[in-house]
């Protein structure tokens, strides 16, 4: 009659085999017993922060570790049993979660009807409270069979690249409908992956967060900006810049923003933020980048912030509630489904492809005393074997070189596999390249013959070896540069001139050494603080001096 199991997919992927149409048998201890909102986390925070006179900081910790306990124990008393939780402090928010409704509590005392047979998927993996809704009697059903399940062997790839393109082959040849991919949200490839996919129309489901909706980070950054005590830099503003539709020149990147002449609507707007309300901040934003900020709002909103003043304690607030909760926009139900392997094990997908299987695919596992590690551990290794027996067809795609560092498999392999290694290249493999895509047309373009060049005279004995060295990483510094410290730059410039200096004496000697430091100066201003100006300047003196010598 009834089936209970922890893994909400699982549940949903069983009820849509059930032949019965709308007619549910198997549930999760909180789909059976709770019908609320599944925010209640982030709806009891609020209210707490605005009637317990808590911190941000203490309210989170608290909750966060009452909640803990009382799922892992099954008591939400036993928190006052460990030390090193303030006793005021946890009488406030132990108080207020009982006040509220909330799932933890519906669990708790919900009872199953004695007439219902009931069959419970894994027992094992049930915490403390959930064993509470578990009638007497019932039966288990075990997810493992006897056999044993033979992996697959790794495709091991040379980039992240190459995973993707071989990756969007795969799935236009079986269907977006009928794959999902396995992938650690936080890693380079769900963002490459997405890329592709959306280059090429195929859609896919995956949860966004709203800490990673553009316009809520530009806003974001934009008021740090604007609330500053130092000196903006370009490089400071220039994606919210670009976000506003004002181009900025990559080379003017560590020049202040005060010392050009443009963009003067991006100057205005900085120097009146902290004299506005966050709801006028948020409509004369919308305005520069003709959008709708739902997302925006909905943060300002859920905080009460629209008709407070612009402050530097507010945005840290805001990135603070961003950080702590997963807050998400609705998905989409159609497409490749993207799967987070830390909090998904079963997937209804006849062909799965795992990316990455490295050391970040390992479960958190918290030190909270009431937490038996090894328990915790022994489950999350039981939910990595069967995430990994998920699909008719499993493909697992990987690097076992990143930046020419070994990359290192996920440690719960260790304990699958019976054998000593350290990376995939020492297990069964096969080394892949994606096959050569067609090229398209590209982007619309006009071919200039009228642009005028300039000869280049004299190259650069140490530049000239770096191009030799590998031509990509040279350019690449020349757009992206590394170089962020004034005592890094200041080393590069001295070392030019003493090259220049010693091939083409004659020239600097004519030039005059106050040219040489006014230059100097000039190159060095966007990495200097402008209190250390004077400084600088003797510094530079005393080492062209010293080179001349």
């Amino acid at each position: 009659d009834l089936v209970l199991t922890t893994e909400e997919a699982l549940a949903d992927a069983l009820n849509r085999r059930n032949n019965q149409d709308d007619v549910k048998t198997v549930f999760t201890p909180q789909q059976l017993a709770y019908n609320g909102e599944s925010d209640f986390k982030r709806r009891v925070f609020l209210k707490i922060v605005q009637e317990a006179d808590m911190t941000w900081r203490q309210t989170s910790y608290f909750l966060e570790n009452i909640l803990s306990c009382w799922k892992t124990t099954g008591d939400i008393d036993k928190i006052r049993e460990y030390d090193g939780f303030d006793a005021e402090n946890t009488e406030k928010v132990l108080n207020l979660i009982k006040a509220e409704e909330n799932p933890l509590s519906a669990i708790e005392d919900f009872q199953v009807a004695e007439d219902k047979k009931v069959g419970v998927i894994q027992p094992g993996w049930f915490n403390e409270l959930e064993k509470k809704l578990l009638p007497d009697k019932y039966g288990t059903i075990n997810l493992f069979m006897d056999e044993e399940h033979q992996l697959p062997d790794f495709n091991i790839f040379n980039s992240a690249a190459e995973i993707s393109s071989c990756l969007k082959q795969n799935i236009d040849r079986l269907g977006s409908e009928n794959t999902a991919v396995v992938v650690d949200p936080e890693s380079s490839y769900q963002q490459l992956i997405e890329s592709v996919l959306a280059s090429e129309d195929i859609s896919f489901q995956t949860q966004k967060q709203f800490s990673a909706d553009g316009d809520l980070r530009t806003m974001v950054s934009l008021l740090r900006a604007a609330l500053s005590d130092r000196s903006v830099r370009i490089k400071d503003v220039r994606p919210i810049a670009q976000q506003m539709g004002i181009e900025i020149p990559l080379r003017d990147q560590n020049k202040y923003l005060e010392d050009i002449r443009e963009p003067k609507k991006l100057k205005e707007f900085l120097n009146v933020v902290d004299y506005m309300k966050f709801g006028q901040f948020l409509e004369k934003y919308g305005m520069f980048v003709n959008r709708d900020l739902e997302i925006a709002k909905t943060v300002l909103e859920d905080l009460d912030l629209m008709d407070e003043t612009v402050s530097m304690d507010a945005v840290n607030r805001i990135e603070y509630y961003l950080k702590d909760f997963e807050l998400v926009e609705s998905e989409s139900e159609d497409g490749v489904l993207l799967v987070d392997p830390g909090k998904v094990s079963y997937i209804d997908r006849p062909a799965v492809f795992f990316v990455g299987i490295d050391s970040e695919w390992a479960r958190e596992i918290g030190w909270r005393p009431w937490i038996d590690r090894e328990h915790e551990e022994s489950l999350a290794t039981e939910k990595f074997k069967l995430l990994l027996q998920n699909g008719r067809k499993q493909v697992f795609m990987v690097q076992d070189k990143k930046m020419n560092q070994d990359v290192t498999p996920c440690p719960y392999l260790n304990e699958l596999i019976d054998a000593e290694f350290t990376k995939f290249s020492e297990l069964p493999h096969q080394n892949v390249r994606a096959k050569e895509q067609d090229r398209k047309d590209g982007f619309a373009h006009t071919r200039r013959d009228d642009i005028e060049t300039d000869k280049i005279k004299a190259i650069s004995q140490s530049d000239l070896n770096r191009f030799a060295l590998s031509p990509r990483l040279y350019y690449f510094s020349k757009l992206v540069s590394d170089v962020e410290e004034e005592k890094m730059e200041k080393g590069n410039i001295f070392h030019d001139y003493a090259e220049f200096y010693v091939n083409c004496s004659e020239f600097v000697e004519d030039m005059g050494r106050e040219r040489v430091v006014f230059f100097m100066l000039d190159h060095l201003k966007p990495y200097t603080d402008k209190m250390d100006k004077d400084e600088l300047e003797t510094e530079l003196r005393v080492g062209v001096k010293n080179i001349n010598a």
